[in-house]
């Protein structure tokens, strides 16, 4: 399936300086310091924000423009880490992991689901691979931050999505497990865009890094040519493309 994702001519403080195209099969990383504009990204190509000037384009269409009608199956195509997790921490683990399949279920099916939860065997090995299959049946309130992240990265590989977009889903986790976790999520879908902290995460789990600034695209390398000096100049201030 084409999982192709386009932002041309973007414009406004928020996002601009050119144009982004991430093709499927790529997994891209995006960095720059707090406020650069990862997080805005991110969430254009969720549909939760809309672009002042410009277009953006995943599998094909506008993703703040979808049809009523297509909304349920385009959505079932993304999985979507956000800063807020969008967890229900009332629910218990398997619950808020088998969130990630409710696209696929009726409203009769979800609701018998909190009952009994569906695909228990299915999320229990979910989460044994981000390290958290004892904590299936714990009420997700009581998990630490890691853990909650963790719980979010499950849902996504429990999802199977086309397409993963994640905010720094790795900011809250123990060093020693940010690189399981992101082996994880980079394996989760053919195309996965991530936005990281920390450079090193970048150059051992994606192929390709967007670097911004101020809202602006000022580096877009291969990680193979990413060298420590263009790393210092994204964060010093002067552009490399």
């Amino acid at each position: 399936a084409d999982a192709s994702v386009v932002v041309e001519r973007a414009g406004g403080e928020a996002l601009a300086g050119g144009d982004v195209r991430v093709d499927t099969g790529e997994r891209v990383g995006l960095l720059g310091a707090s406020g650069s504009g990862k997080t805005t990204l991110i969430d254009v190509l969720a549909g939760l924000r809309s672009l002042d000037r410009g277009s953006v384009s995943v599998f094909g269409v506008d993703p703040g423009d979808v049809p009523r009608a297509e909304r349920r199956r385009h959505g079932r195509r993304i999985g979507t880490i956000g800063q807020h997790l969008d967890l229900t921490p009332s629910l218990r683990v398997v619950h808020n992991v088998n969130a990630g399949r409710l696209g696929t279920m009726s409203t009769t099916a979800a609701l018998w689901s909190l009952v009994r939860p569906a695909w228990r065997d299915e999320v229990e090995r979910a989460l044994s691979l981000v390290g958290l299959a004892d904590r299936i049946d714990a009420v997700t309130h009581d998990l630490s931050g890691g853990e909650r992240q963790r719980v979010a990265v499950a849902r996504v590989l429990h999802q199977a999505p086309d397409l993963v977009l994640a905010d720094e889903p790795t900011s809250s986790v123990d060093p020693e497990l940010s690189d399981l976790v992101l082996d994880r999520l980079v394996d989760a879908a053919p195309t996965v865009i991530v936005s990281l902290h920390d450079p090193e995460l970048a150059r051992r789990h994606v192929d390709r890094v967007i670097g911004l600034r101020s809202g602006r695209v000022v580096l877009d390398r291969a990680v193979g040519d990413l060298d420590d000096d263009a790393i210092d100049d994204l964060y010093r201030g002067r552009s490399w493309t």
